[in-house]
């Protein structure tokens, strides 16, 4: 995917807003720097079944390389979830944007072949078009309209900036 429209790459590599001429960091790395025991949690979980499970990662941590043994670990996590969440964010961004699902859909089909070389699997067509749905759906039984998609948004006083998925108002 590619950076959020108002994003550049600074020289140090992270992903700035200019905000009136001013580069302020990305919402996501200014959390990238704060405890987040939640994700701790789940990459200690799949660290220790990945290592449990491969006896090459064993041996890694047992010769005392254990940041490659954890790396290795992360690394083998599916990207199943996260795949079918891109996928989704995709489908239900275009519809927002033009209210045709046929469009939507044929954009994740799009997006499927850019990175089926890149991965052994993409998530199935089936299960992007049941969540877009259900999105459809909520959208009419909650009057749910979009009024801001992938808008960039800064808080000036703590000085960083991001792209909002949505803004919404709700008629109910």
């Amino acid at each position: 995917m590619t950076a959020p429209a108002g994003a550049v790459t600074s020289k140090s590599g992270s992903r700035v807003y200019p905000v009136q001429g001013v580069p302020m960091p990305s919402a996501n790395s200014v959390l990238s720097s704060l405890d987040r025991p939640a994700i701790n949690g789940w990459k200690a979980k799949n660290i220790a079944k990945g290592v449990a499970a491969d006896p090459h990662l064993q041996k890694l941590a047992l010769e005392g390389k254990e940041w490659a043994a954890q790396q290795g670990a992360l690394d083998a996590v599916p990207s199943d979830k996260a795949d079918l969440g891109t996928a989704v964010h995709l489908a239900t961004e275009i519809y927002d944007r033009f209210g045709c699902r046929d469009e939507a859909m044929f954009a994740v089909e799009e997006l499927r072949w850019e990175w089926t070389p890149k991965r052994r699997e993409w998530v199935s067509l089936d299960s992007v078009a049941a969540h877009l749905d259900q999105w459809i759906l909520a959208r009419r039984r909650f009057g749910i309209v979009p009024v801001l998609i992938e808008a960039t948004v800064c808080h000036a006083t703590a000085e960083y900036a991001g792209t909002m998925d949505r803004a919404v108002e709700i008629d109910l």
